[in-house]
Order: C-alpha cells, then sequence, then structure tokens
C-alpha cells in the first residue's frame, strides 16, 4: 500500500519474523527490564487505580508484563498495519517531527502519550440538544444558554489546554465512566441542507460545557448569540485531555449530537430559499509537503524496551496548575511518557489488537498530528439534511470529504494496535464510517442509545465526484432517522488534531423515510459479549464487526440453498484480476443482494461460524470501483 512506503522499514515485520536480525531478536528476548511504579492521579474518583508499585510513571523501562502481543494474523484483504516489539515506546524517535509535549502545535508533531483506558460497551457516551431544539429559530445576537442531555460521561473535567492538551492517556472514574467533558461548536452555512464541508479552522463558536452534569444536564452560555444565518451545532465528546474518546468496538451509535439552527432578524422562521448574512466560502483540500521520515533512526529503537531519552515528553510533567483556573482539574504527570501505564489497570486486559466489549488498556501511542491546514472536515452529500425517502427502497448515502488519505487495516486483529499516522502530503490515513440511528422525531431531545443502530458501515468506495458513498440495498422502514459521520485512522482510533477550538470533523443530517411516523425498525444492537462463531472478545453485536456494511434483512430472497455456489459465481464474475475489490460483510442467516458497477448479484449464507467477506483492496493512489482486485472471497 502507498502509506506503507513512508513507514520506517523496522515496523514492517512482526515481532517472530526471521526479517529480524539475529541479534536484535536475542537482545529483544533476553533484555532486563525494571518493574516499578508512580502515579498521580487527576480526581480522588481514580485513586483505586493506584497499585503498589510506585515507579510505573517514571520507569523508563517498559514492564513485559505489558509488551502487547497483538496477533500476527491479519485479513489480506485490509491496508497492512504498523507492527512493534515494544508496543511502539520510541515510536517518535522514527517521526522527524516535534514531540507534542502537552502543546497545541499547528505545523505538526508526534506524540508519545497512550490511548489509555478504555470503557466497557455499557459506558459509551451519548449526548442530545435540549435547547435550541433542531430546525429552531433564534433572534440574531441575542444571548442564549446551549442545553445538553448526556449520559455515560463522567463530565466537567478538563486539565489546561496550553500546557496539557493530549498529554494524558484515556482515564475511567470508579464507575468504569470515562473522565472528560463536553465542547459545544457552531458553524455557519450557507444553508440548511449544506452539501460542502465546512471550513474547520472558521467556527463562529467554540465553547467547553466546564460544569458537571446536574440531572443529566450540562450547559454552555453563547452570550453574544449569532449573527443571521444558518448554523449547525455540534457536540464533541473529549477526555479531560481534549482528545476525542476511544470506545471498545468500532460499530456505536453516534456519540456526538448535532442540531441545525436558523438565526433571523426578528426570531421568526425564513422563508424557503432565503439567503441570510454573507456566502461562506467553502472548505478546500489542504496542501503540504512534510517528510516525517528520520533518517538517523536507529533499529534498536523499534526493539528497545528503554524509552529512548530524545523523544521523552518533558512538558508531560507538568500538570498545569501553576496558574490555577476555576473548575480545571490537574493533569496525569509522569516522566516516561506513560510507557507503564496499563500498570495500574491490572484488573483490564491489555487491548491487543481486539474490540474487548468489557473494557481494556491500550498501550498504543496517539501517534503523529497533522498540520493545522489538513484537519479533514466531513459534510453528507446524499442524503441531505431534512430529505425524505420511500421506505424499503434501496438508497445510496454519499459523503464529501477533504484531508483524508483512505487507509483501513484488519478492525478484527488491528483495532487500535498502532499511532496515528499521516502521508507526505501531511493528511491523516484512515477512513469514515456512517451509522444510520432510528429517533422518535427529528427534534428528539433525549440521547439515542450507542449499542444500537438501524445501519453501519464502513465507506471504501471513491465515487466519481470524489465523495465517499455506499448502498444501503434494502432501504429503511418508515421512521425518522439521524445519520451521522465517524472519522477514524487507519487502526480504527478516532482522529487526533492539533487544536483544541476547531470546526466538527464529522458530520449528521436528519431523514425522514415514509410519513415519518414511527416505524419497525429492525434494530442492530451491540452485545456485551462474543457473539457465537468467534473466539475473540473484541467482536460485538449481531452483525460483523470487521468495519463494513451490517444491516438486518427480513426479506427472504429465493435461493437460499444456493448461497455458498452463489458465492463462487460471484468471485469469478467480479474478481479476475486486477487492483481493486469491494467487500461486503454477511451476517449469520442473512442474504445479501450486491452491486458493483452494472452488475448486480445475490448472496445468501446461513453458517453459524463463517462470515462469507467481499472485500475492497486500497491501490497506491484511490479506490476505484470498476477495478477488481486479487481473489479476496474468504470464509472465516
Amino acid at each position: 500500500m502507498s502509506f506503507i512506503k513512508n513507514i520506517p522499514q523496522i515496523y514492517r515485520f512482526s515481532p517472530g519474523d526471521e526479517r529480524w536480525p539475529t541479534q536484535y531478536r536475542r537482545k529483544f528476548l533476553r533484555r532486563s527490564l525494571l518493574n516499578s511504579f508512580r502515579f498521580f492521579s487527576l480526581t480522588e474518583e481514580s485513586a483505586s487505580q493506584r497499585r503498589q508499585n510506585t515507579d510505573s510513571q517514571t520507569s523508563f523501562s517498559l514492564d513485559p508484563k505489558i509488551v502487547t502481543s497483538v496477533s500476527s494474523s491479519s485479513s489480506s484483504i485490509f491496508d497492512a498495519s504498523l507492527i512493534s516489539l515494544n508496543n511502539f515506546t520510541n515510536f517518535c524517535a522514527t517521526v522527524n517531527l516535534p514531540i507534542t509535549n502537552g502543546k497545541q502545535i499547528i505545523s505538526g508533531s508526534c506524540n508519545p502519550a497512550p490511548m489509555g483506558l478504555i470503557g466497557d460497551t455499557d459506558h459509551i457516551p451519548s449526548v442530545k440538544f435540549r435547547f435550541p431544539l433542531n430546525r429552531g429559530t433564534l433572534e440574531a445576537n441575542q444571548a442564549f444558554t446551549v442545553v445538553l442531555v448526556v449520559k455515560n460521561l463522567n463530565s466537567g473535567n478538563f486539565v489546561n489546554a496550553k500546557e496539557n492538551y493530549l498529554a494524558a492517556p484515556q482515564q475511567l472514574d470508579g464507575e468504569g465512566a470515562i473522565i472528560g467533558y463536553y465542547g459545544i461548536v457552531i458553524e455557519r452555512m450557507n444553508s440548511l441542507d449544506e452539501t460542502v464541508p465546512l471550513d474547520p479552522l472558521r467556527p463562529a463558536f467554540y465553547n467547553a460545557a466546564s460544569g458537571k452534569a446536574r440531572n443529566g444536564q450540562v450547559t454552555a452560555d453563547v452570550r453574544g448569540g449569532l449573527p443571521k444565518g444558518f448554523y449547525r451545532l455540534s457536540s464533541v465528546t473529549l477526555t479531560s485531555n481534549h482528545k476525542p474518546i476511544v470506545a471498545p468496538v468500532i460499530q456505536h451509535g453516534a456519540i456526538g449530537g448535532v442540531v441545525y439552527l436558523t438565526v433571523t432578524e426578528d426570531g421568526n422562521r425564513a422563508p424557503r430559499n432565503t439567503t441570510l448574512g454573507p456566502l461562506i466560502s467553502p472548505a478546500s483540500e489542504g496542501s503540504t509537503s512534510i517528510n516525517t521520515t528520520n533518517l538517523r533512526v536507529d533499529i534498536q529503537d523499534s526493539i528497545s524496551m528503554t524509552l529512548d531519552p530524545v523523544i521523552i515528553a518533558t512538558g508531560f510533567s507538568n500538570d498545569g496548575q501553576s496558574e490555577p483556573t476555576p473548575g480545571q482539574a490537574a493533569s496525569l504527570t509522569p516522566s516516561n511518557n506513560f510507557i507503564n501505564f496499563c500498570l495500574t489497570r491490572p484488573d483490564l486486559p491489555l487491548t491487543d489488537g481486539r474490540q474487548i466489549t468489557t473494557g481494556s488498556c491500550s498501550t498504543t501511542p496517539l501517534g503523529v498530528i497533522p498540520p493545522q491546514d489538513l484537519i479533514p472536515s466531513h459534510k453528507f452529500q446524499i442524503p441531505r439534511n431534512g430529505d425524505s425517502l420511500y421506505p424499503n427502497t434501496p438508497f445510496i448515502i454519499k459523503l464529501n470529504f477533504h484531508n483524508m488519505k483512505q487507509a483501513i487495516t484488519d478492525p478484527l486483529t488491528r483495532y487500535l494496535s498502532a499511532p496515528q499516522q499521516i502521508d507526505s502530503g501531511g493528511r491523516i490515513l484512515g477512513y469514515s464510517r456512517i451509522v444510520v440511528e432510528a429517533v422518535d422525531s427529528i427534534d428528539q431531545t433525549t440521547p439515542t442509545d450507542p449499542k444500537k443502530f438501524a445501519f453501519s458501515t464502513a465507506l471504501s468506495t471513491i465515487a466519481e465526484d470524489g465523495s465517499l458513498m455506499t448502498n444501503v440495498t434494502e432501504g429503511l422502514p418508515a421512521g425518522s432517522y439521524r445519520l451521522s459521520s465517524i472519522a477514524l485512522t487507519a487502526n480504527h482510533q478516532p482522529i487526533l488534531l492539533p487544536v483544541a477550538e476547531r470546526g466538527a470533523v464529522n458530520d449528521a443530517v436528519y431523514f425522514t423515510v415514509g410519513d415519518g411516523a414511527s416505524g419497525l425498525t429492525v434494530v442492530n444492537t451491540v452485545t456485551a459479549g462474543p457473539p457465537s462463531g468467534t473466539s475473540t472478545g473484541g467482536r460485538t453485536g449481531t452483525n460483523d464487526d470487521s468495519g463494513r456494511s451490517s444491516t438486518k434483512i427480513d426479506a427472504i430472497v429465493g435461493g437460499v440453498s444456493g448461497g455458498f455456489a452463489m458465492i463462487a459465481i460471484v468471485a469469478l464474475l467480479f474478481f479476475p484480476s486486477s487492483t481493486t475489490a469491494f467487500k461486503l460483510f454477511l451476517g449469520r442467516g442473512r442474504i445479501r443482494v450486491i452491486q458493483l458497477g452494472n452488475l448486480v448479484g445475490i448472496i445468501t449464507h446461513s453458517s453459524t461460524h463463517n462470515r462469507g467477506r467481499i472485500a475492497h483492496q486500497q491501490d497506491d493512489r484511490h479506490y476505484n470501483d470498476h477495478a477488481v482486485g486479487r481473489r479476496s472471497i474468504r470464509l472465516y
């Protein structure tokens, strides 16, 4: 794959690979390690995470008990992942960029802090706007208070953004909830059904809902109000160190909330096709040239169990409280980049590339942060906000995007297993997921359940107009829906950005099916344990979590008994030879109708242990929706 070309050779081999020089494999096996611990708690609630050992946050030696053992097996239908023998302890030594060091560096940096504690599926946060309501109208330049209804976040906890930005791992409280806070982003648009990505560097308003949740609500004041115009209001859910939260599974409902608002001179609803205020220039694709390769890199950095002093983030030892601010918490402070952070929670397994629904700890560093001018942005092209669709009728979803380089690794064995990376143009290597959730109405104010969704898939096909696209081949029942995008790195963590105050990266739109009345939507559910037919605790839900389409199908299509024969036929028709193929995941006992170009195929599948897959493969430049890649139908 193209992005692998920019990766130092030392990170391309698995631990047992014979291509590693013998002397380095021996050093890796023989290296003596220190086991020590010291831990500073963000809040009293996290004091239970401390261990009797007292130097885990000061020792420069990686403790062998937390060296990850990510599976060496990975499906060839995905992009290759970085692999490390030492938890990527010295990853930033291989990157020709400054250490983030708690600062917001707009030119790009590398962050060695680990991802940290991953909660269970019962503690995935969710939020919904109570005020303003979706499709609401306000009077121009009049102060108002944003009200969010929230759940599953220990909110109101934030550290000094100028000194401790991304400077500590994700943390959990004693109940298993993520410690963090909510932010409010307001962006002006040219219309309520805007389809062009907004400029993330030009938000109309950004503020933290800094207080603790009271009665399940948090608030943020917009003291000066807003000038007349059309607006998208987004909530962002962040850890205390201003990082997007990491969930235990890939497939889940939207974590943030979005509503659309009109602001007029008198507060009355504007007539259709009205222009309010000056036109907003659309976001543009960023362009830069970054050589992240450190020519002085030593292969020892890839296998050493000792932290390279060159990449010690000395700023991490600053708790940010030199000038205390009301409501601001002290940051966790190590002197060793938190390389042994997971020792603080011996009760949690290491993530090890798996989706573990009961919680885990990820030792993987956050990775490379792109320059400010290359912050990604997304906006749905189809359906538009407010569209109405026919019930149970196939439709297309298109998502416009800027500043992402498409890449995706095997989600069953590479979940959170490598740091964020960028290409030579500074763009994050990653992909976009979409999730459709049924709502009571398009102005619903109660948080949705992130464990339930109507449709979820990764977008891997690029249409002729450059947008990402997918087909919802069975359509949806009558009802109201929210469609959300989720931008992820190649290894499935939410993307990391160089500045705290910015526009929303992700988008959401509301649409109705039929008359918009509540329909009998078949809901896919994230469960708290592995589904039948898989041995990994990371798989969740009644659907395949492999990073592609997941919908429930009730219709019966003829020819069920010939399912496996049809798979072979589809393989012969669609996968002779070339550069790109497509991926469709079949759930147990389901029938899929797939479309490749102008061809339509029906695949049936009823095994409780195997999952048929038609896969995509990325070439060096782009996804091609006509060319087909090497044979990639596999049964697992």
